[in-house]
């Protein structure tokens, strides 16, 4: 699987109004095959640029622990935790949404700005995350990151952290658990969304995505959602076949018209 080529595109297409930007911290893209080419010409609203890190993260609260590089010894995801940073500290220069790349946009984003996700019962996702510029909540967030770095936990510059200032803004008074009924809820002026808005399936079952047929009542399982998230990390070295009707499969097929068949152009599986 490589979400990666699929999620800037579905944005792109689903959104034709909102300029999408791909972050990169690299100079460079891959254009060996002039798909990235070819998607510019046909997404105008499509666009890339390259950080300047040194510049994102100055004055802000995680400035710290980047020039620390305390999560680059000794942590299990360095990668992570400064995607971590990242997201979060260039909402705080610009505002708008972010996502991560291993996600597909099924459909038009119509949510409010200053929203968050449920992972699951009790746990805020960062994988999606939409904010105005300079939220107080995400100058919270920033310094739970700095102050709450732990090289060997997952999540405590992520979702634990998210959830961490989410509790602490709400005053313990917002219950994380409102996934049955499908309603969000407000805190302050954050909306919290069940998971299905943007999570529908939890990554310990991210198997689910690729199983064939899985997305033969695509339509129905997701009215709701807006974003799926693909879980790269576990499935990146996973195969999918071309036609099998997998949920990624119908997602990629429907978003991303043009990558899909790119990606299936020499092979039956992707």
């Amino acid at each position: 699987m490589f979400c990666s080529q699929f999620e800037d595109k579905s944005w792109a297409r689903q959104n034709p109004n909102l300029d999408v930007w791909y972050l990169l911290t690299s100079a460079t893209a891959d254009n060996t095959d002039h798909l990235l080419t070819h998607l510019l010409h046909l997404y105008p609203n499509l666009n890339l640029a390259t950080l300047d890190l040194d510049k994102i993260f100055h004055a802000t609260p995680v400035n710290e622990l980047f020039n620390s590089r305390r999560w680059t010894r000794n942590d299990t995801w360095p990668v992570n935790v400064l995607s971590n940073m990242l997201r979060v500290s260039v909402l705080w220069h610009w505002g708008g949404i972010y996502s991560d790349t291993d996600v597909i946009s099924i459909k038009p984003f119509t949510i409010p700005v200053n929203a968050v996700g449920l992972a699951a019962k009790g746990l805020i996702a960062n994988a999606f995350l939409s904010f105005t510029k300079s939220d107080p909540f995400l100058w919270a967030l920033m310094k739970d990151m700095n102050t709450h770095f732990i090289p060997t936990q997952w999540g405590s510059t992520g979702p634990h952290a998210v959830t961490r200032v989410i509790k602490t803004e709400c005053k313990n008074d917002t219950k994380l658990d409102n996934t049955k009924d499908g309603k969000p809820q407000t805190c302050n002026n954050i909306t919290i969304y069940p998971s299905q808005f943007f999570s529908p399936v939890y990554y310990s079952n991210f198997k689910k995505l690729i199983s064939d047929g899985g997305g033969k009542n695509f339509e129905k399982d997701f009215k709701n959602t807006f974003l799926i998230h693909f879980f790269n990390k576990m499935s990146k070295d996973e195969v999918v076949k071309a036609g099998s009707g997998s949920i990624y499969d119908v997602a990629a097929r429907k978003s991303c018209p043009v990558t899909y068949q790119m990606a299936t152009l020499r092979a039956k599986h992707f």
